[in-house]
């Protein structure tokens, strides 16, 4: 069966030349003539595609199935009449395997008033960012300087299809789309690179260029919210003219080798380490740092450490961190859930369809309404803290989010009941069968380990960061907070002046300008090399244990993520990865780990083959501290248990 679908968009007509009929599933089914230039994949011969009278209701459009069949026809003919429909693409082929036919059919339709009724042009579509007139050249710099700017269905990520400029317009709060008065288009650029995690980010061979667009010299053209704007072939040949004769963007430092994001991140950071100290709660900054990197890199955080390290109160911090400057006190994005022993399965977080009653009943952790939340609110960050989560067996109570966290933002979908039963629940318009966990929904869990908690499974290991929190010395932790008290009333003037004078981002938006996809801070051959000895080293012992793809490429994107700062080094962080994303997965007996591990004598372990035969070659790395201390743990429960625990 083909399944092909071009999610970016289209801009077309209603071919009133065409054919037009009600279907089996009683709409009208009309044709869509095709206006705008489409994808380089898009098959060329094929200029129209079918739309559906359903997709027009939400617009006003009033079907009523009493009418005789012409009267439909005709109704669906007049409503489009003076109509421009925007929309993507999905193929399909026939029901019956015998009739050899593809069909090419809309979704996503929405619809745009015309505003040439008596010329039929030929579109572009141009890559739209919306702004706040503040922070223009924050954006344009963005760009100038080659960063990513986010992810785009809306446009073409075929390499052929790249853009030569992208315009940004100025939105104000509270106004439509339609209302947007003035653009800045900048470019010329020569390729667009993708990746899924951080979206698009355009290219020049030489210094771009900006220029002022005022909506009245753009002719006709319609924006999308979805960040695309369509502009006449005609237009587009005279911006690009535009640009071409005017003089190269000026950077605000073009001495400067730190971005936007790389000021930002540290400023977050401090705000992140002062929001801790006015809680009394004072951590390693490389541990702050540690954190904040796997944030960026994963859905899904393990914070373990000493009951009354505060872990708990770190992930509430984080949160507060990325809400400021604010004097907004409430956290109604970030949810606290204390994990109870008795949870065997997702119904007991997520809740349960009482078939007798015919009504989803959502759990009392209040995680479904949540989610659902966060759905409606995309540009904010939600934080859901699982407290004490291995009290029960995480890979039960919290399966249905192991699996898809890791998935595709489109594929991250959990599913609350059966959708069979979709029409028997009275409330499932409030509670759907299944419901999508957005991009901007994280999960930290803190752990304690002891006696009355459970073993994390490699299931759980391979997808999440094990952060061990470091106790400080009490003298220094008192020291700290002095410090921190007699410069509270100045720091706290000046927040009060921030408030007062600016505005806070969308977390979600401050959250993502923080990640960073430089291929140059990837994983070198070296530390390829060293992942590949550990893995040999440690698979001859057991051939389930070892250094899965999945594991390198999560390091690498922590390694990518790194503050560009001197408090957590690249050896160090490196070694943290070691420690937390694989040494955590050693488990076994001591007839079988201890010759791998080493033995514990004297804090220092002796023959070890990992310090022997990986670490010792590749002292040029890092001194592997952090992973020999793991090491030397496990190799005391062998020798006082028998086992790992």
């Amino acid at each position: 069966m083909n399944n092909n679908i071009w999610y970016s968009k289209f801009l077309g007509k209603f071919d009133n030349e065409g054919t037009a009929f009600v279907n089996r599933n009683g709409e009208v089914q009309f044709k869509i003539k095709i206006l705008s230039n489409s994808p380089s994949d898009f098959p060329p011969d094929v200029r129209s595609v079918y739309g559906f009278s359903g997709d027009l209701e939400k617009y006003g459009y009033i079907d009523h199935f009493t009418d005789t069949e012409d009267e439909r026809i005709e109704k669906v003919s007049k409503f489009l009449e003076d109509i421009y429909l925007t929309f993507s693409v999905r193929e399909s082929e026939h029901s019956d395997e015998a009739i050899d036919r593809i069909y090419y059919n809309s979704f996503d339709v929405s619809v745009k008033s015309k505003e040439d009724l008596g010329v039929e042009n030929t579109f572009f579509p141009i890559p739209l960012l919306l702004t706040r007139k503040k922070d223009v050249q924050i954006t344009l710099e963005k760009i100038a300087r080659e960063e990513y700017i986010g992810k785009n269905k809306s446009i073409s990520l075929h390499h052929d299809d790249y853009p030569s400029f992208l315009l940004i317009g100025e939105k104000e709060e509270g106004k439509k789309i339609d209302d947007i008065n003035n653009f800045h288009a900048i470019g010329l650029f020569t390729e667009m690179q993708y990746k899924e995690q951080y979206g698009i980010k355009l290219i020049n061979e030489t210094p771009v260029k900006a220029v002022d667009v005022k909506n009245d010299i753009l002719g006709e053209y319609y924006p999308l919210d979805d960040g695309v704007i369509f502009l006449t072939n005609e237009k587009v040949t005279e911006i690009e003219d535009l640009l071409s004769s005017a003089i190269p963007f000026k950077l605000s430092d073009d001495s400067s080798k730190e971005s936007v994001e790389d000021l930002d991140e540290i400023k977050f950071l401090n705000d992140f380490e002062n929001v801790c100290k006015s809680k009394g709660l004072i951590y390693s900054r490389k541990d702050l740092y540690n954190f904040h990197t796997a944030m960026k890199t994963q859905s899904f955080v393990i914070l373990a450490g000493m009951s009354g390290t505060g872990k708990s109160q770190l992930v509430q911090c984080y949160y507060e961190a990325l809400n400021q400057p604010s004097n907004d006190t409430k956290l109604n994005r970030f949810l606290f859930i204390p994990v109870r022993p008795f949870w065997q399965d997702d119904s007991d977080l997520l809740g349960y369809l009482d078939t007798l009653n015919g009504i989803y009943r959502p759990g009392d952790s209040g995680l479904v309404d949540f989610i659902l939340e966060s759905n409606k609110n995309k540009e904010e960050c939600y934080i859901v803290c699982l407290d004490e989560m291995n009290l029960a067996r995480v890979e039960h109570y919290f399966s249905q989010f192991l699996s898809i966290l890791e998935r595709e933002p489109d594929k991250r979908v959990i599913e609350l009941y059966n959708p069979k039963m979709d029409g028997r629940v009275y409330n499932r318009n409030e509670y759907p069968p299944k419901i999508k966990i957005g991009e901007n929904l994280f999960f930290v869990g803190t752990v304690n380990v002891d006696e009355s908690t459970f073993q994390f499974s490699d299931k759980v290991l391979d997808r999440a960061n094990v952060i061990n929190l470091n106790m400080m010395n009490f003298k220094d932790i008192k020291n700290e907070i002095y410090e921190y008290e007699e410069l509270r009333k100045e720091l706290t003037t000046r927040s009060k002046v921030n408030i007062n004078n600016q505005q806070t981002l969308n977390t979600y938006s401050k959250f993502q300008g923080m990640k960073k996809d430089d291929k140059k801070k990837g994983l070198s051959e070296l530390e390829l090399d060293l992942l590949w000895d550990l893995h040999i080293c440690i698979n001859k012992v057991n051939e389930n244990l070892g250094v899965g793809m999945r594991i390198v490429n999560q390091i690498e994107e922590y390694m990518m993520n790194l503050p560009d700062s001197n408090v957590l080094s690249r050896e160090e962080a490196f070694d943290l990865q070691i420690s937390q994303r694989i040494l955590t997965k050693i488990r076994g007996s001591e007839g079988q780990l201890l010759q791998l591990v080493g033995e514990a004598k004297d804090k220092k372990l002796e023959n070890s083959e990992l310090i022997e035969d990986v670490f010792s070659n590749y002292k040029g790395v890092s001194d592997f501290e952090h992973s020999i201390s793991r090491l030397k743990l496990i190799s005391r429960e062998l020798l006082e248990y028998g086992h790992t625990l």
